[in-house]
């Protein structure tokens, strides 16, 4: 992510934003699932120190896989 914020593939405002859904994408495509549901759940928890709307932060918290026994 680093080096996609110093080639100017993505820009923070306020949060991490891509410049292009293609970008995003072979990024995301990029993590093991483990990073996927941890950066879900860092997300989940910034929008609601920033009183985001509950949609937004359920929309990360869906992506993180059920754990334990169902």
């Amino acid at each position: 992510l680093e080096i996609l914020r110093y080639e100017g593939g993505a820009y923070e405002s306020p949060g991490l934003t891509f410049v292009h859904p293609l970008v995003r994408a072979a990024v995301y495509d990029t993590l093991n699932p483990d990073e996927r549901a941890r950066m879900h759940q860092q997300a989940a928890r910034l929008l609601t120190a920033a009183d985001a709307d509950a949609e937004r932060v359920a929309a990360h918290l869906l992506q993180i896989p059920p754990f334990g026994d169902p």
